[in-house]
């Protein structure tokens, strides 16, 4: 079992009041999927704090280019 968390480590997160809600509900499904005894790894993103952490002071400079894409591969979907 391969889950990825695209925000924080809930286990070595501290939020405030306004986000436990959200945490806890995490936390019980990893507490949950580890009760099973599920072979696990957490893949955690971090809130993306990679790609913001290096310009946090200029988080208004950070533009999204209007004029190209990037598409990984050859653009073709295999699935459904």
């Amino acid at each position: 079992f391969f889950p990825s968390e695209f925000g924080n480590d809930v286990d070595r997160t501290h939020a405030v009041n306004e986000g436990h809600e959200l945490l806890d509900k995490k936390v019980k499904l990893r507490r949950a999927i580890e009760a099973e005894g599920i072979p696990r790894t957490y893949v955690v993103a971090n809130f993306s704090t990679g790609h913001f952490l290096p310009t946090l002071s200029e988080l208004r400079s950070i533009k999204t280019p209007l004029d190209k894409v990037v598409i990984l591969g050859d653009g073709n979907t295999n699935g459904t």
